[in-house]
C-alpha cells in the first residue's frame, strides 16, 4: 500500500460486507499505516434502512474490534466517541495499524 491512513467515516454501516471494506483499507496503507474508522455504535433504529440505505445498524465494540484484527491490523483502539445515552446515533471510533511483515534480525 502506499497511503499513510485509510479513513472510513460512516462507510461500513453501508457496506454490503464491512469485513471485505476493512481488508481494502488495510491493503493500501503501506506498512505500520493506519486504518481510523468513524461509525455507529449498535442501534436499534431500523428506520433507517429504508431511509438512509443502512445495511447494518451500527456495530458492537467487540465485533469491530473482531473484524479489524480479521482484517490484519493490530495495536487496536476501538471506543465510544461520545456519551452513548444521548443520542439513538452515537459514534464509535477505531484505529488500527497494519503490522510490518518483514522482521528484522539483529
Amino acid at each position: 500500500g502506499a497511503a499513510d491512513i485509510a479513513l472510513l467515516s460512516q462507510a461500513l454501516h453501508h457496506a454490503e460486507d464491512p469485513r471485505q471494506a476493512l481488508l481494502a483499507a488495510t491493503r493500501v496503507v503501506h506498512e505500520r499505516g493506519r486504518v481510523l474508522v468513524l461509525d455507529l455504535l449498535a442501534h436499534r433504529e431500523e428506520w433507517t434502512r429504508e431511509r438512509l440505505g443502512d445495511r447494518w445498524l451500527g456495530f458492537e465494540l467487540d465485533a469491530l474490534t473482531r473484524m479489524m484484527g480479521d482484517a490484519g491490523l493490530v495495536d487496536l483502539q476501538v471506543g465510544p466517541h461520545d456519551d452513548a445515552t444521548l443520542s439513538p446515533f452515537s459514534v464509535v471510533t477505531a484505529i488500527g495499524t497494519k503490522p510490518a511483515t518483514s522482521v528484522r534480525r539483529k
